[in-house]
């Protein structure tokens, strides 16, 4: 058996680890997991001002930075979108959560290209999910974690 590929046995486990991890980050979210501390205050805030955005789109954009926030508009008009369908603050989030799922595959196939062992690259990516930072901006939305996923 050669180490740097993964045979379908190993596979198969290292699948199995990548659905347990996801259910851990499922059942975080059902939780309302905030290992960060603030991540429910900057949600929050980023909510208030998406309602502005889906109310009055223009004035709110062209007047941002009465806001005083750090963030960029991008996720505040992201979730505004979602705010206009009427779509609820649960739903919101999970979608945001599953978006943000992308960036274990990004990384995974960058780390594929400087490590030729999948067993170590798998094992590097799956302890993403257990860093308090992405599994609390995957859970409460945040421009960070969305920005390094798009960009």
């Amino acid at each position: 058996m050669k180490l740097d590929s993964l045979t379908n046995d190993n596979s198969r486990k290292w699948y199995l680890v990548y659905i347990l991890l996801y259910i851990s980050l499922i059942s975080s979210f059902l939780l309302g997991e905030n290992s960060t501390g603030g991540a429910i205050k900057d949600y929050i805030n980023h909510k208030n001002i998406s309602l502005d955005f889906r109310n009055n789109f223009y004035e709110t954009f062209f007047n941002y930075e009465k806001y005083n926030t750090r963030h960029s508009p991008v996720l505040t008009i992201f979730l505004s979108f979602f705010e206009k369908i009427k779509l609820n603050d649960f739903f919101i989030r999970f979608i945001h959560l599953n978006i943000c799922l992308i960036l274990p595959i990004y990384f995974y196939k960058s780390l594929n290209l400087l490590i030729k062992n999948k067993n170590i690259t798998f094992f590097l990516v799956s302890l993403l999910f257990i860093s308090p930072t992405f599994r609390t901006l995957s859970i409460w939305p945040d421009s960070r974690l969305l920005g390094l996923t798009l960009f």
